[in-house]
């Protein structure tokens, strides 16, 4: 049974496994390979914040907090 990794590689024409500047590797450069994990990264934690934003709602509550009055004299 081939794994999520073969399936990718196959659609994609990629060798995931091999290092892209050993010879006769048809990889993406390491360049790309970078911005593209970057990016994907950046995605992903944009989706999380997305998420947060829309599935938590503050609940507003009073503050109260004593000042000795010390501090209210000067």
């Amino acid at each position: 049974m081939p794994t999520g990794r073969q399936y990718f590689s196959a659609y994609f024409d990629l060798n995931i496994g091999k290092f892209s500047d050993s010879p006769g590797s048809s990889g993406l450069p390491s360049l790309f390979r970078f911005i593209f994990t970057i990016a994907v990264l950046a995605g992903l934690v944009y989706l999380g914040m997305l998420a947060l934003v829309t599935f938590v709602t503050p609940e507003p509550h009073e503050i109260v907090q004593t000042l000795p009055a010390s501090r209210l004299n000067k």
